[in-house]
């Protein structure tokens, strides 16, 4: 309402408009015969226009009043031209309606058909808060427009009021006419009406006024025919029914609801009928709309120079919607429909504008396109649903309180979600600026005035009842949804990782406060993908992307989440006191495989999402934050001395009785007496030990009297005690006379630094901490005569004091002080009564002396002669002597401030009382295999590390407050003297987590690939626990003093069996070296050597030994070779001509002239950024160190052709040729035959030929476990059969595949013979003879064969060395 307040100040001049304006409107009816009204509007388009500041002319003197004609303004276009075709249906019926009467009236349908063709809306918060703005006073109860079409009404419905005689004269005269005698005494002269004059007098009323004087002139005369069904049936439906004679129940009014009416007559019910069947809404209303397309424009942030515009595309929006009246629906004891919607959606793209980011890296797809928000999915066209659907119903139950109940079907399919950060952080800063649009809130005097206006008798949003009556059922469905998390924001060909729901179906049903929650998600994969080298169609959407054939990262299979709201009342309050919440969370596996690549990948993914939570991370920004947050905090500071400045007052008026405006001396002792009696009917609490004795009383009054009347006028007023308190609160005194606030500064006080008077009048009383610092002796003196040290604690016996007189001033004083008799303590604690007694005796010694000889004994023995032995009468202050009492009544009547203030603040935030007062929550969570691996990603490798938890069940609970914090309790650790009293937090509804699981970890035995048992499976249980306590805080004005603890608890029920063997520490150290790599930086150096060592491969054998250049043709030919092998999957779907492009892009940077290897290695290096994480996985890399060629492809080809029959020499022919010292990339699938959403299982086994020798086939790839296998020589002749062949270095020749284990996901593999010797210089190595002092290294049962392993081959070599 600020808002147009500051518009209406304004001249015509300096206001924003707002124009709709159309090129053609065309209104014409259809030919048939519904008649149907046709609205064609042609370049339909709506924006909004800012003045422009004018200048003034030199030398102008006028007085300020600028002429409108010549404003000139700056327009912007909310809504680009489109047409619209508006059909309005049911014209007819509603001219008859309007101007006569139509019987059938319920039974039309009216309707508007909307028609559109593509529209554009900008999403430009200030221009739409504009429109808004200049709507809300259209809509708003407050507005003038508003009050002045009231006012006319108002003023029509005065001017043709009719007075009681003239309905009176109406009635008679309609019974007259239809030739009734009217029962009611009305004045027989009175002439009758003619029928002109009765038509003038029912112009002047509504229909209902009309029907109800005929029913009244006629009353009983009109008799309801048995055999009209039509009125039957309204009473059916309805469930009404009509007063019987005899019966005493007594008719509903008007003003409950139509349903299950007690009706006084069949005529009462006939003019309901009458009535409801007349109404504007008691007709079908159909509307309509589709849309072709929907171009919703979210613009840039003038604000944020970060900000990049983006557009929504919805393509195909159509909308249905129908309401009808459910009091004549055909269905009696069944829920009604009268309100049902669908909405659909056919496509939805979220682009990236072409303008507006060139300063902004962002990704792009090779057709540099921005990569968007949200495309479509590329599914088959006999399958293809609507991305949203929605289905929209409202159902009525009649009873007497109607029971409404929503329902709502979310369908959402189709889709792929980009998380790009930037744009989205971009647009939702817009859309959010968009939602705080300037809608006034509701008051009380809006919502009064509007009950008025809509005849509502009361409002059930008071009495929280209408929340009571809602049930609601909720059904979404999420099916084929992609989610694509950027592992680089400004490469999507880096790599993505794809989070896919096949189906999440959503149920949720209420009634009222509580209600049920269910999701059953199927199962859930997050998966490692690449953007396909194909451009997105944007104009249909379509986003491609292939899958890598790895293992997911993370499978949720079974998932299941449940939960239950169930209120708890009190009876004596409506007010809900809390609500439980149990939470149930379910899953039959969850597995996560932590490969080097997912675990760069997620890391990508977190340094790509930082940007979310370092949105505005700007100097400027920052400056513009910390004003906001400054003036934000100067403008609760002022709004909190001004709540504390009311809440003295009306704590001020509360003490003046008389409302004389000062405190007298009777009105003090008054108000000091209620700010230490708080409480104080409780008995067994200590707030006894808090009521003043009556020296107390005095000097508290006293004290407070000389603070805040320091001339003793006897006339304490308000603007002296607010200016105490201010002091106070502020901490000003004679050493701080400045307010630190500067909300305190700026409230207009005193200038304290400038006074001439003492602010804190140099003294204070004393409170003490421990009640033995009570040793004052005056009272000793007076009640037992006798002069004693202060510091002597042997008192003379009762009897002599005062000569016999002393014991009866003691039990005087201890019956006036405490309440007590000597033989009762009268239903107060005994702690309570003895720390009383210490305060008003002063004497800590003498007041224990006095309870053990005088006390003490009278109520032993009261309680023996009642025959009550478990009475505590000893002295218990012993072990507890704090004093309680340790604040004076100026602190408490600050504390009385501050709470009084709080409480109005809360009010004034929330509006209403919360309903909810404090919310129980229970999550339990049971998952029955939970699985962690560390290993490489494919397919057909085992794992590193395996760690597995059986039968994993949590379950927690936490008591939550209607502001969402932790419920304390109150501190009572210290109080060990209040008996049976203590609080203690049950752990039921406390905040704590019990956690209970089976352990079991197992490790890969890298020489004999398999899985071994490093813990054996071990179960443990626990609990964790969070409390807050607090403690009351008499003398600190910021109010309670709160702690919390936090306790840890796990319980080992048996000794834990560790096999650490060898195989094991050999495991990790491969594993540690892995994820000391497992970094985004070091992924990228292995990926670039790999690649640079398979070009130079080619790049070698392309070349002479005279020189290592090329030309740019062979250059171009050597990578071309190698993109179809190595780069086949990030080059595909690019044409012959693109990609030849950009591979040349490698040696861009030279000119002219021949190409080195160096050259090259460079542009791989720039290119780097652009490779996907994921593209070595599907090839292997072998280095052939064996000393010949290898004939190497994978075993899919050799199975393939010996199916068919092929020979060997014809496969061969297939095989990939390895020359000696060469790197090549195998293939480890066919590329040519894979399905983007189900990628191909990678084949893990290979077959190698060696010319000479037998082919080795079916040998497993494995990125951890060297493995041998023997060269066995072909065609060998009858002659050497039976004869021993030997290798002229005396080993069997042996091959040996060592793997490289630095990157698990991209497999290097060397083959080379068992035994290697390098030297740096030529030597020859012969071996005539082994010497006998190998023979211990001989075979078990052979005379020349020796065992030379890798552990004995360095000795054996060393001794032969050494002669």
């Amino acid at each position: 309402r600020e808002a147009n307040l500051q518009l209406a100040k304004l001249p015509r001049n300096k206001r924003a408009l707002t124009s709709v304006g159309a090129d053609l409107i065309s209104i014409s009816f259809t030919a048939d015969t519904r008649c149907n009204l046709l609205f064609y509007f042609v370049g339909l388009s709506g924006k909004v226009g800012n003045p422009r500041p004018r200048k003034r002319k030199v030398g102008s003197f006028t007085s300020g009043v600028e002429d409108d004609a010549g404003t000139q303004y700056d327009w912007r276009t909310i809504t680009h031209p489109f047409q619209v075709v508006l059909e309005v249906v049911g014209v007819i019926p509603f001219v008859i309606w309007a101007l006569n009467y139509d019987h059938y009236w319920r039974t039309r349908t009216i309707g508007l058909n909307i028609t559109t063709s593509q529209v554009k809306v900008a999403l430009e918060p200030n221009d739409l808060h504009t429109v808004f703005l200049h709507f809300d006073d259209f809509t708003d109860p407050k507005s003038p427009l508003t009050e002045w079409f009231c006012w006319l009404q108002k003023r029509h419905l005065e001017k043709l009021q009719l007075s009681d005689y003239q309905k009176s004269l109406y009635c008679e005269s309609y019974a007259r006419s239809k030739g009734v005698k009217y029962e009611e005494n009305f004045n027989e002269g009175a002439h009758k009406l003619t029928l002109s004059q009765m038509r003038d007098l029912e112009k002047k009323m509504t229909r209902q006024d009309i029907i109800f004087l005929r029913c009244k002139a006629m009353k009983k005369r009109w008799r309801i025919p048995k055999e009209n069904q039509e009125f039957v049936d309204f009473l059916g439906t309805s469930r009404s029914s009509i007063v019987e004679e005899g019966n005493n129940r007594l008719p509903s009014s008007d003003s409950i609801p139509l349903y299950q009416r007690q009706y006084s007559s069949p005529l009462e019910a006939l003019t309901c009928l009458v009535r409801e069947s007349n109404s504007f809404l008691s007709p079908i209303i159909a509307v309509n709309f589709y849309i072709s397309s929907l171009d919703l424009i979210i613009p840039n942030d003038e604000c944020s120079t970060k900000s990049i515009p983006s557009i929504i595309s919805v393509m195909a929006v159509s909308s249905e919607f129908k309401a009808s009246n459910p009091l004549f629906s055909d269905k009696y004891d069944l829920p009604r429909e009268y309100i049902t919607m669908n909405f659909s959606v056919c496509g939805l793209v979220w682009n990236i504008g072409d303008n507006g980011a060139e300063d902004i890296e962002l990704s792009r797809f090779r057709n540099g396109s921005f990569v968007g928000l949200a495309y479509m999915c590329d599914c088959d066209e006999s399958t293809v649903n609507d991305v949203v659907t929605l289905d929209f119903r409202t159902t009525l139950y009649p009873s007497q309180d109607p029971v409404q109940t929503f329902s709502v079907n979310l369908e959402f399919c189709n889709v792929a979600l980009i998380l790009n950060p930037l744009p989205l952080l971009s647009s939702l800063n817009v859309l959010l600026a968009l939602f705080g649009l300037p809608f006034r809130p509701v008051t009380e005097t809006t919502r009064n005035l509007a009950r008025k206006m809509s005849n509502v008798v009361e409002d059930a949003s008071e009495t929280n009842d209408y929340i009571t009556h809602i049930r609601t059922d909720i059904q979404i469905r999420i099916n084929d949804v992609s989610v694509l998390f950027m592992i680089d924001r400004e490469q999507i060909y880096r790599g993505v990782l794809h989070f896919s729901i096949s189906e999440v179906g959503i149920n949720c049903r209420t009634d009222g406060l509580s209600g049920k929650l269910s999701i059953l998600p199927q199962t859930l994969e997050l998966c490692a993908a690449q953007v396909s080298s194909h451009q997105p169609n944007l104009r249909d959407g379509i986003l491609l992307w292939k899958l890598m054939p790895l293992k997911p990262i993370l499978t949720i299979d079974g998932a299941r989440i449940d939960a239950i709201a169930v209120p708890e009342t009190e009876s004596s309050e409506p007010i809900m006191k809390r609500l439980q919440i149990d939470t149930k969370i379910g899953a039959e596996s969850f597995a996560f495989n932590a490969s080097p690549s997912a675990v760069v990948a997620l890391i990508g993914i977190a340094n790509s999402l930082e940007v979310l939570r370092r949105s505005n991370n700007s100097d400027a920004e920052e400056t513009v934050r910390a004003q906001l947050e400054r003036r934000k905090s100067y403008e609760e500071e002022r709004n909190l001395i001004q709540y504390r400045r009311d809440a003295l007052f009306r704590i001020f008026n509360s003490i003046d009785a008389d409302e004389s405006g000062t405190l007298q001396r009777d009105e003090l002792d008054q108000a000091v007496l209620a700010l230490f009696e708080d409480n104080s009917n409780d008995c067994s609490s200590e707030q006894r030990a808090l009521t003043l004795t009556t020296d107390e009383l005095r000097r508290e009054t006293d004290f407070l009297r000389s603070v805040i009347d320091p001339k003793s006028s006897n006339a304490a007023n308000f603007e002296a005690i607010d200016s105490l308190f201010f002091r106070m609160a502020n901490k000003i005194d004679d050493n701080n006379l400045i307010p630190q606030s500067l909300a305190a500064r700026n409230t207009g006080r005193l200038d304290y630094s400038k006074s001439k008077e003492f602010l804190s009048n140099l003294r204070s009383l004393v409170y003490f901490d421990d009640l033995r610092e009570n040793a004052a002796m005056h009272e000793v003196y007076r009640i037992t005569g006798c002069v004693l040290d202060n510091r002597a604690n042997n008192f003379p016996v009762p009897s002599l004091w005062r000569y016999g007189q002393g014991i009866d001033l003691f039990w005087d004083l201890y019956s006036r002080e405490t309440g007590c008799t000597p033989v009762s303590l009268n239903g107060q604690s005994i702690t309570s009564v003895q720390r009383k007694l210490v305060r008003f005796l002063y004497n800590y010694n003498f007041a224990k002396f006095c309870w053990k000889s005088l006390v003490e004994p009278q109520l032993r023995a009261a309680s023996s002669e009642s025959g009550r032995f478990d009475v505590v009468t000893c002295w218990v202050l012993d072990e507890d002597s704090r004093c309680i009492n340790n604040s004076g009544a100026i602190d408490r009547l600050l504390q009385q401030v501050y709470n009084v203030s709080n409480e109005s603040r809360a009010k004034q935030a929330t509006g209403i009382k919360p309903m909810i007062g404090q919310y129980n929550v229970s999550v339990s969570a049971v998952v029955d295999r939970a699985m962690l691996t560390f290993g490489s990603a494919h397919t057909f490798t085992k794992p590193l590390l395996y760690v597995e938890f059986f039968l994993v069940s949590m379950s927690s609970s936490a008591r939550l407050s209607h502001g969402f914090e932790f419920v304390s309790e109150r501190d009572n650790s210290g109080d060990q003297s209040s008996l049976g009293s203590d609080l203690q937090l049950d752990e039921r509804e406390g905040n704590f987590i019990h956690f209970r699981s089976t352990l079991q970890v197992n490790y890969l035995n890298r020489k004999h690939d398999h899985m071994e048992c490093l813990l054996e499976p071990y179960p443990c249980f626990g609990n964790m626990s969070y409390k807050v306590f607090f403690q009351d805080s008499n003398s600190n004005f910021e109010g309670d003093h709160k702690t919390s603890s936090f306790s840890v608890n796990v319980d080992c029920p048996r000794f834990l069996h560790c096999n650490a063997l060898p195989a094991f520490f050999e495991t990790a150290s491969v594993l540690s070296k892995v994820i000391s790599q497992s970094d985004p930086e070091s992924y990228r150096k292995i990926m670039i050597s790999r690649d640079i060592a398979f070009v130079r491969n080619i790049w070698n054998a392309s070349i002479d030994d005279t020189s290592d250049l090329l030309s740019r043709r062979e250059a171009l030919s050597v990578l071309r070779s190698a993109a179809a092998i190595h780069w086949k999957g990030e080059l595909e779907g690019l044409q012959g001509e693109e990609r030849d492009k950009r591979l040349e892009s490698l040696f861009s940077d030279v000119n002219e002239g021949p190409i080195s290897f160096l050259d090259v290695k460079r542009g791989l290096r720039k290119s780097s950024s652009t490779r996907c994480y994921f593209s070595g996985c599907e090839t292997v890399q072998l280095k052939n160190s064996v000393g010949r060629d290898l004939n190497v492809a994978t075993k899919d080809v050799l199975d393939v052709g010996r199916a068919q029959g092929i020979s060997l020499q014809t496969m061969l022919a297939s095989f990939q040729n390895i020359g000696t010292g060469s790197i090549s990339a195998i293939p480890l699938k066919e590329i040519n035959d894979y399905d983007d959403s189900h990628p191909h299982k990678l084949i893990g086994r290979i077959s190698l030929y060696c010319d000479g020798y037998k082919m080795i086939d079916d040998i497993g790839m494995s990125p951890y476990q060297p493995l041998m296998f023997p060269l066995v020589r072909r065609g060998k002749t009858n002659r050497h059969a039976g004869k021993r062949t030997k290798n002229a270095s005396g080993f069997a020749p042996f091959l040996t595949v060592v793997p490289n284990s630095a990157s698990l996901d991209s497999i290097t593999l060397e083959l080379r013979s068992c035994v290697t010797i390098i030297t740096e210089i030529p030597i020859k190595i012969r071996i005539v003879r082994l010497s006998r002092k190998l023979g211990y290294l001989r075979k078990r049962g052979t005379k020349s064969q020796i065992d030379l392993l890798k552990k004995n081959l360095g000795p054996a070599l060393k001794r032969l060395a050494h002669g």
